[in-house]
């Protein structure tokens, strides 16, 4: 990058070069980082109407956390969004929605999603879909719901994809078709969508839409705890302890099952008073077996 002249360009008054001369700030590339110097520049050009740089600029008022803050990124998200940049509507859309830096309102949310949608943005087209889903903001509308939804889940949305292989599983909004709820929850699960990869797993243990296959089921339930998702932990936990589709080993049946019981999974919580009480995978501690059992009684769990 020749900053020399891109500094010469942006001086002169040109809004693309005062925006790219502030990423280069921003990212230290040919420069020397500077982030003051970075948002004189995305002022610079937020201020001649260039929709990148002013939905770039609400983006990081949006991250100050004061009224202040949140009010500069809507004025910033209204004037990009007025110039037709999608990413900025979408946002708008958020902003309408949650009631940050404006009243709450679903119908602007609604409108500016839609016009978002309109460009074909992933992200507007899943949360309008839950618009119409739903009726909020906009007459319900089913059709429009999976329309919208598949769509974005096409585009590679993760969280479409998610709820589109939902929509396959319980047939709902769309006649069910374990395949295809399978294809979904995969595109999603390859994306690092901890539930779609706890879900996967559920699908090859029961062999549902696909063939039986206690590795699979195995490997997509530890990606999904080791995000921390709790029903992948104790189905993990269930896999090491019985030697399903894994290695059979107590002490990491142990370790996924104590995860699971400190995130509140009452029977996660009981068969770890047994790995105590028993030895499986740790050390006998009768004391620790106690409190796990009397933790997992309180939730109903009574083994």
């Amino acid at each position: 990058m020749d900053v020399r002249k891109l500094t010469l360009e942006a001086e002169r008054g040109n809004a693309a070069a005062q925006y790219d001369l502030s990423f280069a700030y921003l990212k230290g590339d040919g420069v020397e980082e500077d982030f003051d110097k970075a948002m004189y520049w995305l002022k610079k050009s937020a201020n001649q109407g260039h929709s990148i740089a002013e939905n770039d600029l609400a983006v990081i008022y949006s991250k100050v956390e004061t009224e202040e803050g949140q009010e500069l990124a809507v004025y910033w998200y209204e004037k990009a969004s007025e110039h037709g940049n999608a990413d900025a509507q979408a946002n708008l859309g958020i902003c309408y929605a949650r009631g940050t830096g404006v009243p709450k309102n679903n119908e602007k949310a609604v409108y500016w999603w839609a016009k978002a949608s309109r460009q074909g943005h992933a992200g507007a087209q899943y949360r309008l879909g839950i618009c119409f889903k739903n009726g909020t903001g906009v007459d319900k509308d089913v059709r429009a719901a999976i329309l919208l939804n598949i769509k974005s889940a096409e585009q590679g949305y993760a969280k479409a994809q998610l709820a589109l292989g939902h929509a396959y599983d319980d047939g709902e909004l769309i006649k069910q078709d374990s395949e295809k709820a399978v294809y979904w929850w995969a595109k999603a699960a390859e994306q690092g969508m901890m539930e779609a990869q706890y879900n996967l797993g559920v699908c090859y243990g029961n062999g549902q839409g696909v063939e039986q296959d206690d590795v699979k089921a195995a490997y997509w339930w530890e990606k999904s705890a080791e995000q921390g998702y709790v029903e992948a932990q104790f189905n993990l936990s269930i896999c090491y302890i019985n030697g399903e589709g894994v290695k059979q080993d107590d002490v990491k049946a142990a370790y996924w099952c104590e995860k699971a019981a400190e995130q509140g999974h009452a029977a996660a919580q009981n068969n770890l008073s047994i790995c105590y009480d028993q030895g499986i995978g740790v050390e006998v501690d009768h004391i620790e077996a106690m409190k796990w059992r009397a933790i997992a009684a309180s939730r109903g769990n009574n083994g």
